[in-house]
């Protein structure tokens, strides 16, 4: 303990003992301070983990792309064969009412 902080807190009038406490209540917060704070080294880590995620994010996103890409094609595809066979069924369609017509 520092003699500095009992003579601080003696001088506020509080108790001997009260001022013990308060001062090694201090002193073991300083001493966990250092688990509880990050450091240059934490940081860097974390900042390395987040650029690997976004890396792993990037490729995710790539991937999901090609997949909805091949999928909006096909859907793409469909469509145009049912627009083909709805325009042939409307041609054979109108042939018959021709030939029924004359």
């Amino acid at each position: 303990m520092q003699a500095e902080s009992l003579e601080i807190l003696d001088k506020a009038s509080v108790a001997p003992a009260q001022a013990r406490a308060i001062v090694r209540a201090i002193e073991i917060e300083l001493v966990g301070a250092p688990k509880a704070l990050a450091t240059k080294n934490d940081l860097g880590v974390l900042r390395a983990d987040l650029r690997i995620d976004a890396a792993g994010l990037r490729v995710e996103i790539v991937k999901q792309g090609s997949d909805l890409r091949a999928e909006i094609y096909g859907a793409t595809r469909q469509m145009y064969m049912a627009l083909l066979v709805h325009a042939a069924a409307l041609l054979v369609s109108l042939f018959f009412l021709v030939l029924l017509l004359r």
